[in-house]
């Protein structure tokens, strides 16, 4: 079943793209106008100013973790409830490939796999081979699951859905 997020009969829809320097979302509902709403929390420029590493170290996850954390929990009083959640971000579907997630036209990648995915990354960080973990060891698939568990966490989304 495709889910189309620009027309849900009953409900508003979220969606999330995360791109080079800032993280987009929109917001649909089927009685107003999309909204839009852009954070300076992008997957390069959290690379670039924290990660200095390949992998990062567990001091560089942790000063990211921080920014990542206070720029989402100011938005996440403005936002309230981010759900339904969707993307049709290519790089969050790879994510959920890595993650073992069977992928269909709408992939549902659960908070749950998500963090034992970045339990994984730690887990690369700490010694293990990435190769190990099947994982990528760069900074910028760091930084984007980084930022995804972050966000997913802190506004408290179950799941997303990745169209495409």
């Amino acid at each position: 079943m495709r889910i189309d997020w620009q027309d849900k009969p009953h409900q508003g829809a979220w969606q999330l793209t995360l791109d080079a320097d800032q993280l987009h979302l929109t917001h649909t509902h089927p009685a107003a106008q999309p909204e839009a709403y852009v954070l300076d929390i992008g997957v390069a420029s959290i690379a670039r100013r924290w990660f200095k590493h390949e992998p990062p170290s567990a001091l560089e996850v942790e000063y990211a973790i921080e920014e990542i954390e206070n720029k989402l929990e100011t938005w996440r009083h403005l936002a309230g409830h981010v759900q339904p959640l969707y993307t049709q971000d290519s790089a969050v579907r790879d994510i959920a490939s890595l993650a073992a997630v069977p992928l269909h036209p709408e992939t549902v990648l659960g908070r749950d796999v998500l963090e034992h995915t970045f339990g994984r990354l730690v887990a690369v960080i700490q010694g293990r081979p990435a190769s190990v973990e099947g994982l990528p060891a760069d900074r910028l698939f760091a930084a984007r699951l980084l930022i995804l568990r972050e966000f997913m966490h802190h506004m408290q989304c179950e799941s997303i859905t990745i169209a495409g």
